[in-house]
């Protein structure tokens, strides 16, 4: 991935750094990647310019290339509170950091990461998103007690 990221991802316009997400996060450094997975690679940009996914074939590997903007890197309490973020960046691998904001982003939410506020910053976050789809969810009529309109007859 560091050399996919050293030859295609720094010759981008905007590129700030690139990281591991994901899966692959949580597996030790020496352990073998199951092929028939993806492994998510993080462009850092400065300002977005490229879509939000790209898929690469590398080497044999499918990468799926995700671009987030550098504003989202430079808070560790941000990161830290974002119950998809922050576990992403307090176990993955830094493949390229020339602006030097990942190592020290990183360092922070890595050793933040399991206190009490966090954790319960983060369950508030998936609480509040749980609250929001169930009441999405409430709005939506139920298609059994919906009349029809279409002035067919039959069973259907």
């Amino acid at each position: 991935m560091r050399e996919w990221v050293e030859l295609h991802a720094c010759a981008m316009p905007n590129f700030a750094c690139a990281y591991l997400w994901g899966g692959i996060t949580a597996l030790p450094p020496d352990a073998p990647f199951p092929l028939y997975r993806d492994v998510d690679v993080v462009v850092v940009v400065h300002e977005r310019t490229h879509n939000d996914t790209l898929e690469v074939l590398y080497h044999g590997v499918m990468l799926e290339v995700l671009f987030k903007e550098h504003a989202g890197h430079q808070h560790a309490e941000a990161v830290l509170a974002d119950p998809s973020h922050g576990p992403n960046m307090a176990t993955t691998r830094i493949l390229a950091d020339p602006t030097g904001i990942l190592v020290p982003l990183q360092q922070a939410v890595a050793t933040e990461y399991g206190q009490r506020r966090w954790v319960q910053a983060r369950c508030d976050v998936e609480k509040a998103t749980a609250a929001q789809q169930l009441a999405a969810m409430h709005q939506v009529s139920d298609p059994r007690t919906t009349k029809r309109h279409s002035g067919l007859s039959g069973s259907c």
